[in-house]
């Protein structure tokens, strides 16, 4: 799939992405990113969707409205009317409920849920059944996932050391992320009376999940994933999968925590993935701009290095940078106007562009500029 075209779905009058090796959304809460992620899921995995339905007892019966609502989530067959359109490489898609997917044998996406704090229940990854039939696939399934990698997955992990393992991700990964979410803690499996759950266990004292800190809370389910898709030894990725898809990966971080998760998300570009993010955070975009004024200006990718605050990064750590020097990369932003939200390529930022959204990089920029422009007044008045 390069290409996809959404037009008069939900809040969507019209959007129209290209897909690069690294795609970025925003805008606005509501305006119809998730409904975005969630297609390219479906269309790419119809037919494992499917499957886990009827795995666990549900079924449409080729119903428009309740296949929408099962996959999107309550009231969402709203979102479709006889206007709506939605097309893949300019091929259109005549009814939702007939889609295959590309891939019959392998899931082909993964989706990690901006709602992933809601995946665990005393320290464990939830149940596919334990949520309501409203409840969106996306997140039902994003638990069941992580649920089954620890308890019946072949990496069922031997030891119960999860963060920080040698065996998992790279030396700087671990530093960054020891530093910045943390600190002396490490992320275990424990057990309580024969139930298992994720803990944080310092020198003197071990925390259960709902001690952790909001941000330990989101980034924990983000980290088991980005781990797995990260398999240690000569497998370099996840064969059966093509895409990673991560609803705000800056939820609950500090700054400097969010630097050490774009990390490991240039990792998984590096590897082979297409990667989509859907963001609010700045940082992001300046990581974008930053990748592709280098790589359009044939400069030294390794002058990311000092983006991420590394100084004397390993061979390792060099290769992996050298490794995505041509990797592209867009932006879209979703606009609003009178008909319902467009898209907008932003990837090439302006910051003198006569449209407010570009100009102020999908509004992420608006507050700072504002800001600025009434130091600047106060600074010439005084």
């Amino acid at each position: 799939m390069r290409l996809l075209s959404i037009h008069n779905v939900g809040q969507i009058k019209e959007a129209n992405i290209r897909f690069a090796d690294l795609t970025v959304l925003v805008g606005p809460q509501a305006c119809g990113k998730s409904i975005t992620l969630q297609w390219i899921k479906l269309l790419l995995d119809a037919k494992q969707i499917r499957d886990q339905w009827m795995e666990h007892g549900l079924e449409t019966g080729g119903d428009l409205n309740e296949f929408l609502d099962l996959y999107f989530g309550e009231g969402m067959h709203t979102s479709w009317t006889p206007d709506s359109r939605v097309l893949v490489d300019n091929r259109l898609i005549q009814n939702p409920t007939t889609l295959t997917g590309r891939n019959q044998n392998h899931e082909s996406v993964i989706i990690v849920p901006a709602h992933r704090v809601i995946s665990f229940t005393d320290g464990w990854p939830r149940n596919f059944l334990s949520y309501s039939s409203s409840d969106p696939y996306m997140v039902r399934a994003f638990s069941e996932k992580l649920r089954r990698h620890f308890e019946i997955g072949k990496e069922n992990t031997k030891e119960n050391h999860l963060f920080p393992n040698p065996d998992r991700l790279r030396q700087e990964h671990r530093e960054q992320l020891q530093a910045t979410v943390f600190g002396e803690f490490t992320l275990k499996i424990d057990k309580v009376r024969s139930q298992k759950r994720l803990v944080l266990e310092g020198e003197a004292t071990r925390l259960p999940y709902m001690a952790w800190s909001a941000g330990q809370r989101e980034l924990v389910p983000l980290l088991l994933t980005l781990s797995w898709l990260l398999p240690a030894g000569g497998t370099t990725r996840r064969d059966e999968l093509e895409w990673v898809i991560i609803e705000e990966p800056e939820m609950g971080l500090h700054p400097r925590a969010i630097t050490s998760v774009l990390l490991i998300i240039l990792e998984l570009l590096f590897r082979g993935y297409k990667v989509i993010l859907s963001t609010h955070s700045p940082q992001i975009l300046e990581l974008i701009w930053a990748m592709e004024t280098i790589r359009k200006q044939r400069g030294n990718i390794q002058a990311l290095f000092k983006l991420f605050s590394i100084q004397n990064p390993s061979q390792n750590m060099q290769t992996m940078i050298n490794g995505i020097a041509e990797k592209k990369s867009s932006v879209y932003c979703y606009q609003k106007t009178d008909e319902g939200f467009v898209t907008q390529e932003i990837t090439n930022w302006n910051a003198d562009a006569s449209s407010t959204m570009e100009s102020s990089w999908g509004g992420l920029l608006h507050f700072s500029d504002l800001a600025n422009e009434i130091v600047a007044d106060v600074m010439a008045n005084s």
